[in-house]
């Protein structure tokens, strides 16, 4: 048991410990992680490009599809402050310089978001690149997210590639309130 003082009674109140607690904390659902689970090629050379996450690691309330639009969308009744995150990893040439790389978060087909991101390995036959970038932002139920990437190599080559797997990622939840 707890002991609490009621200041408008001006007196202690005993309360369970269930009871305490189950006025305490919360669920951050729902929550999503999902990502490329293989190679997406063909990035046109200095194009914001929709990334086509297509496999999950966690969906609380199914509502990433990962088949068909490749987004989250906020389920009824599930409106509020939102943490979002995207990864995004890509390949270009490696005789090509890199000169710009961005992955960018949309909502309901806006930029909402987006990083800028940096050179992070280069061999003989290729060229890695990265960006990150987060918010926190208010979502209603039926806003969409959706995560776009963009490669600028100095060749102009359309050979840029999203990597898959854990290196391009975007995930959400649904914050306390």
């Amino acid at each position: 048991e707890v002991l609490i003082y009621d200041t408008s009674a001006s007196a202690l109140r005993k309360m369970t410990r269930t009871n305490f607690v189950s006025g305490i904390g919360g669920t951050n659902t729902p929550y999503f992680s999902a990502y490329l689970s293989s190679t997406q090629a063909g990035l046109n050379d200095n194009t914001i490009t929709k990334i086509n996450l297509n496999a999950e690691y966690a969906d609380s309330d199914n509502a990433f599809d990962s088949t068909t639009n490749y987004r989250f969308t906020v389920p009824s009744g599930e409106g509020g402050e939102y943490f979002l995150t995207a990864k995004f990893n890509g390949s270009t040439q490696a005789d090509q310089d890199n000169q710009d790389t961005q992955v960018y978060i949309y909502k309901n087909g806006s930029s909402l978001a987006r990083g800028r991101g940096l050179l992070t390995n280069s061999s003989s036959d290729v060229t890695q690149v990265e960006a990150n970038a987060s918010i926190i932002t208010t979502l209603a139920a039926g806003d969409y997210i959706e995560m776009y990437g963009k490669i600028n190599s100095s060749s102009g080559d359309n050979d840029n590639q999203a990597i898959a797997n854990e290196f391009t990622v975007m995930s959400g939840y649904k914050l306390i309130e």
